[in-house]
């Protein structure tokens, strides 16, 4: 299998965030709508895997919070790009 991690908790900014896009109002406020996009390299594999032959994913969520915490999933899309890229949309 393939894995790799994201922190959502990151600003666009922070080295190693993944985010591409942060959503706004017309406000011109966060909405914490982000859209990620994860790079085929930042995967790393685990045993043999074959990209052709993946047919289901598992989503792992951890959190140190004490607090309750919410994950919006509005989309999950996985395509290689031309830049090889493989594309997740999300909200923290």
């Amino acid at each position: 299998y393939f894995t790799a991690s994201l922190y959502p908790a990151l600003h666009k900014s922070d080295f190693g965030s993944m985010i591409e896009e942060e959503t706004v109002n017309e406000n011109g406020e966060l909405t914490g709508w982000k859209l990620f996009r994860i790079p085929a390299s930042k995967f790393e594999s685990v045993g043999e895997p074959d990209w052709s032959e993946i047919q289901s994913m598992r989503l792992w969520v951890e959190t140190d919070a004490v607090s309750n915490n919410q994950l919006k999933i509005a989309r999950i899309e996985f395509g290689q790009t031309t830049s090889g890229r493989i594309c997740i949309l999300g909200k923290n």
